[in-house]
């Protein structure tokens, strides 16, 4: 405990500011602790207990979200609870909270482990990462809105880029540029893969409007581009050996 830990560095002649630096905590925290006694501490501790928080509020609505996804994040509930018109809501205090929740309930997150393995990195400008996404924010008016944004990440330097829209993101691009789409899925096999047919169709029927469709067969080149890394690497380690 924390109380314990001062009072025995203080008693070993440590310094306000020594005993913070030796605890990784601020000299206030310090001070607030050196300044009670045993009888003190106890009562103040014992009153914090019983002190209602102000996250208890959204108790059962948290619990609720953790019973029904376990491997819920921390920083998706946070999301959750602000688009329901939560605001001002401490991240750290807020962890603290659920991680609490979680033992006490006996919730325990649920970690899925991956299924495959990562490939040696390519060379320089050969692969990046894109991704999309969403977000309701308030403007200084105190109008939600939804912002849409799209991500770069080259997977050699790891240098990122993202660019923002307040509409989504294909309505800059239709008919203003050429864009490559691609799947390893059959556009038969689309209507199964998204689950709903009406919704495919609307998105294929805009795709393919005005579009070349090319299909592609043969082996997998990343797989034996993969393999090539590798016997590259077995000859260079048997030169280096010689």
């Amino acid at each position: 405990m924390i109380y314990s830990k001062i009072k025995e560095l203080e008693a070993l002649g440590f310094s306000q500011r020594n005993i913070a630096k030796q605890l990784g905590i601020s000299r206030n925290t310090v001070t607030k602790y050196r300044d009670k006694d045993v009888e003190m501490f106890t009562t103040w501790l014992a009153s914090t207990k019983h002190r209602k928080q102000k996250l208890d509020e959204h108790k059962e609505r948290i619990l609720d979200w953790l019973r029904t996804y376990p491997n819920l994040t921390t920083a998706q509930i946070q999301d959750w609870l602000e688009e329901r018109g939560f605001e001002n809501i401490v991240e750290s205090t807020l962890r603290r909270y659920v991680k609490n929740l979680r033992e006490e309930y006996q919730l325990p997150k649920q970690v899925h482990q991956r299924k495959y393995e990562a490939i040696p990195d390519p060379p320089m400008g050969e692969q990046d990462q894109i991704d999309f996404g969403q977000i309701w924010v308030t403007t200084e008016n105190k109008q939600r809105i939804k912002l849409y944004v799209v991500a770069f990440v080259l997977s050699h330097s790891r240098y990122k880029y993202m660019e923002w829209w307040d509409h989504p993101f294909i309505n800059e691009i239709y008919e203003n540029t050429s864009i490559i789409l691609t799947s390893n899925k059959s556009p038969n096999d689309w209507g199964q893969l998204i689950g709903d047919e009406i919704i495919t169709g609307a998105i294929l029927d805009r795709i393919i409007q005005r579009s070349e469709i090319i299909q592609l067969s043969g082996d997998s080149f990343r797989l034996k581009h993969r393999e090539g890394i590798f016997e590259q690497k077995k000859k260079q380690k048997k030169v280096a050996q010689n």
